[in-house]
């Protein structure tokens, strides 16, 4: 018989050598499945999705957590048709790992493919948020925020930004000729007036930033662009208060009431600051 004092000695042998197996174990596997991975990419590069779909499912079940073989999943399920898949298959990446920026980018193209605007905004400004200033992505995402014209910070911001940045170059532009600053004054307040007449009271507003940003401008046509530049901002908001009121009628007819009161509470908000400027 095995002495007690030799059956402890094996279980300590087997508590150490254990977690070593199951280390390599881990390691094949994860090896295995980069492998898979690598034979998806050449399927996939030589327009074989079918066959490269396969790849990278035999990847993940080695490595379920692997999110860059997940998001190649994706991809493909996106050129395949599949969009109710890969917007499956991106948001399971970000349950496994909520930084995975890529699929925030991902998810965001494909609601807008889908003229899905809200999910759209929701991902572009995770993504923006997520991502790091200056990079690509990230300016990617500010630019399909803006062109959505969903995300009131990020215009705010941009409208700020855009006074300071043409301050600052102004201060540090001493020697810029008169006949440039009268030039450059001219080409953005005829750009305004006609943004505003036109109806995109954001382009007017900050062709007339521009405007208004220079020093020792004729008197008359600061006069004219401070007056367009506040109708611009009182109109825009007005029509940011229709839009919201709009749908949040048709959220209301659709039964659809917590997104009708989201709708009513910016509506609201919208009127506030007209009564404000008031």
């Amino acid at each position: 018989m095995i002495s007690l004092k030799s059956m402890k000695f094996l279980l300590i042998l087997f508590l150490i050598f254990i977690p070593i197996f199951y280390s390599q174990a881990e390691s094949i596997s994860d090896q295995e499945a980069r492998l898979y991975r690598e034979e998806g990419f050449k399927l996939q590069q030589a327009g074989d999705l079918e066959g490269a779909v396969a790849y990278y499912q035999k990847a993940v079940q080695m490595s379920p957590n692997y999110t860059e073989v997940l998001n190649d999943l994706g991809v493909v399920y996106e050129a395949l048709g599949k969009d109710s898949e890969a917007i499956k298959t991106y948001k399971k990446i970000l349950h496994i790992n909520a930084k995975f920026l890529p699929a925030y980018s991902n998810l965001a193209f494909i609601y807008e493919r889908l003229q899905d605007n809200e999910n759209a905004v929701k991902y572009w400004q995770k993504r923006y948020e997520l991502g790091n200033k200056g990079d690509y992505w990230w300016q990617v995402s500010r630019d399909h925020l803006i062109e959505l014209g969903s995300y009131a910070p990020l215009k705010a911001e941009l409208l700020l930004k855009k006074v300071e940045s043409l301050s600052n170059e102004l201060v540090s532009q001493k020697q810029i000729e008169k006949g440039k600053i009268k030039e450059s004054v001219r080409f953005h307040f005829e750009l305004g007036n006609k943004a505003f007449f036109e109806g995109d009271y954001i382009k007017a507003i900050n062709a007339f930033a521009v405007v208004l940003s220079y020093d020792n401008i004729d008197g008359e046509i600061r006069t004219k662009a401070l007056s367009l530049y506040e109708k611009a901002g009182v109109y825009y908001i007005k029509n940011e208060a229709l839009v919201n009121t709009t749908n949040a009628l048709e959220y209301i007819k659709n039964s659809e009431y917590a997104s009708a009161e989201k709708r009513l509470q910016k509506a609201i908000s919208a009127v506030s600051k007209i009564t404000k400027k008031k």
